[in-house]
């Protein structure tokens, strides 16, 4: 093998590494938001020692995510050469970081204004959050299928989307709860306000689910385009090579 070669492996080895660990931060990010959600229910509120402790955590997590993100964006831009590819792979990291960013700015509306929950509402929100971490851990393991074996993503992207649609059901339900009990509308309006933040952050996850679809397509450039289909051969042996005859074109520009 040239060194060009060697060199080339080793600059795709080095973006595979960041891509998982900026997955590894999103599935962090997920797993302090929902210990922080239980905490703040079990000790009693945003001023518990363990909930300010997730809160430090998960900011420190934003932090290097945010740096991640910038390393990465730069090699899609110098090596993805076609527009509409580049802007599609660099909204897709966009999207994984925005989600990143909500889990850190949710649990600090959760210490700002320090919500009233009774305790008959405790176990469904609990429910609530376990169903939203199993959709972005199914966004998490979706995208890193996307990379180290095609075709199996499909599984984790159906699973995010039945956690979304349970999470769905169990907001509804709580808000129904909290909508028939006795107490002033201000504070109904509040606990509903904070059911939707968090049932908001499994459609996010399912909504990047969907961007990783298109992109997972054997018909997508993404799937064909030389960087995807050089990282998936060299985890899996059997990708397809890409199709005589196949193109990427260039549609134009995309509408404002």
């Amino acid at each position: 093998m040239s060194a060009t070669s060697h060199a080339l492996f080793g600059r795709i080895k080095a973006l595979e590494n960041r891509l998982d660990a900026f997955l590894d931060l999103l599935s962090d990010s997920n797993i302090q938001f929902r210990a922080g959600i239980t905490y703040f229910l079990e000790a009693g509120g945003s001023h518990a020692a363990v909930f300010q402790q997730k809160l430090k955590e998960i900011g420190a997590i934003q932090t290097r995510a945010e740096n991640l993100k910038r390393q990465i964006e730069a090699e899609f831009q110098e090596w993805v050469l076609i527009p509409e590819l580049r802007a599609d792979l660099v909204g897709l990291i966009h999207a994984q970081g925005n989600l990143i960013v909500q889990f850190g700015e949710h649990l600090q509306h959760f210490a700002i204004e320090n919500p009233v929950f009774s305790l008959e509402l405790h176990k469904d929100i609990k429910l609530l959050g376990e169903q939203v971490a199993l959709s972005v851990e199914s966004c998490v393991m979706a995208s890193r299928s996307l990379f180290h074996d095609p075709g199996s993503e499909r599984d984790h992207i159906h699973m995010a989307k039945r956690h979304h649609e349970e999470a769905h059901t169990i907001a509804m339900r709580l808000k129904a709860t909290i909508f028939t009990a006795e107490r002033g509308l201000e504070q109904k309006i509040h606990q509903r306000t904070f059911i939707d933040r968090i049932w908001h952050l499994a459609l996010m996850g399912e909504q990047v689910c969907e961007t990783l679809a298109m992109h997972a397509s054997p018909s997508s450039p993404c799937f064909w385009s030389p960087m995807f289909s050089t990282c998936a051969s060299r985890f899996n042996p059997n990708f397809p090579s890409r199709p005589e005859g196949f193109r990427i074109a260039n549609r134009g520009p995309r509408p404002v």
